[in-house]
């Protein structure tokens, strides 16, 4: 199967990425991942996800409302869907200026069957232009993405960290 590579919408270098194998096939994993909501409404600073919908079901856009560590109005982080393919995967874009300082920030997710389990690579890109700023979000995305995101899909379905 061939998926989409992040440079047909962003030149910023991956940042971040997990490889999870799963013990449920692809159109269970897909029933859950096809939402972003599903995912980011349980990660820790999210106060809540909105997701928006075509009218054949395929998630168009997504909008994450994360906690303000001082107690103001939460930050809001919107993405559109640039690729969303059932039971392949999605990438989304996500809008500048981004409240994190993310530039050409993309999340690529893809899920494929192998040896009757499902593969799940989940990979992020961006850029951001603070060098300091930066090496805080490569450590804190990959604490991010291991405890969390991919804790998610394990306890729901079963499986490891590749």
């Amino acid at each position: 199967m061939k998926f989409p590579s992040a440079d047909k919408w962003v030149t910023s270098p991956q940042r971040k990425g997990i490889m999870i194998k799963l013990n449920a096939s692809v159109d269970e994993v897909w029933k859950f991942v096809a939402n972003p909501a599903n995912i980011f409404s349980n990660c820790c600073g999210v106060n809540s996800v909105e997701s928006t919908t075509n009218d054949s079901g395929k998630c168009t856009e997504y909008t994450i409302y994360y906690e303000a560590e001082d107690g103001s109005e939460d930050m809001v982080a919107r993405s559109a869907m640039v690729w969303y393919e059932s039971n392949q995967g999605w990438a989304s874009l996500d809008e500048e200026p981004h409240p994190m300082g993310f530039e050409q920030s993309l999340l690529l997710v893809t899920i494929e069957e192998k040896e009757e389990k499902t593969i799940l690579n989940w990979n992020m890109y961006y850029d951001i232009t603070n060098d300091e700023m930066l090496q805080m979000f490569i450590a804190g995305l990959d604490q991010s993405l291991k405890g969390e995101v991919a804790q998610i899909l394990i306890q729901r379905f079963g499986g490891r960290l590749i």
